[in-house]
């Protein structure tokens, strides 16, 4: 990654973000086991696991309007189920709004060197 990590510190965050997935799906599993439908109750769970894991409090909303959207849409009856709605909830935020307006302009042309992003 543009040489700024060696091999081992790669494989390093690479051991540690895979602990923290697993961590995040586990969390996620518990709440959701025997549950056969959205209430209110599985929502705040939810948020609440979702932002002591650092998504963000954002994000976790997001995610938690996109499942109850399609859990209104949509019928489930268990777990498993559930979970797939839990990660088309998530996977709603990749999508993105493709008529969006790009809000920040990152050429170089006619900045001073160095140039820096942050």
């Amino acid at each position: 990654m543009f040489g700024l990590f060696s091999k081992k510190n790669k494989e390093d965050l690479d051991r540690g973000l895979d602990k923290s997935k697993k961590s995040v799906l586990s969390r996620i599993g518990r709440i959701i086991t025997g549950k056969s439908r959205v209430d209110q109750n599985l929502l705040d769970e939810l948020e609440e696991m979702l932002i002591e894991s650092d998504v963000g409090v954002d994000t976790s909303l997001k995610i938690i309007e996109n499942l109850e959207k399609l859990a209104r849409e949509e019928r489930f009856t268990d777990s498993n189920e559930l979970n797939r709605l839990i990660y088309r909830a998530a996977d709603k935020l990749f999508e993105g709004d493709k008529g969006a307006e790009v809000k920040y302009d990152f050429s170089l042309e006619g900045a001073p060197n160095p140039y820096v992003i942050m």
